[in-house]
């Protein structure tokens, strides 16, 4: 933690069908109610990325492939954080776009 600021990864997998997803939110006060953009993978702090079934990598690139993640629930006391998340993922190699909607989680950290 630096000035009060923290690291926030967040990371799942679909077992059966093998994907993969991460947000990366970096030097960042979490905060109830509050929605964090994602921008470039390689440039920003704020960004996700999507692995699909043949580990090619699809990231978050502006100005066209970005994404949100909203903070809905916060208890720095109790450890817990939740809410939803979205984001557009592109392949360089590919030009393929992958959409991930209605993202949801509640974890504990």
């Amino acid at each position: 933690m630096v000035d009060g600021k923290r690291t926030f990864l967040l990371a799942g997998e679909d077992w059966v069908a093998n994907k993969f997803v991460a947000i990366l939110l970096d030097s960042t006060v979490l905060k109830q109610d509050s929605t964090y953009r994602f921008s470039n993978y390689y440039t920003s702090a704020n960004s996700a990325r999507y692995w699909n079934d043949s580990n090619v990598t699809f990231y978050t690139k502006l100005p066209y492939y970005t994404g949100e993640l909203h903070v809905k629930h916060f208890d720095p006391k109790k450890y817990i954080v939740s809410g939803t998340f979205w984001f557009d993922a592109y392949d360089s190699v590919s030009s393929k776009v992958v959409k991930i909607r209605d993202g949801r989680f509640d974890v504990q950290f």
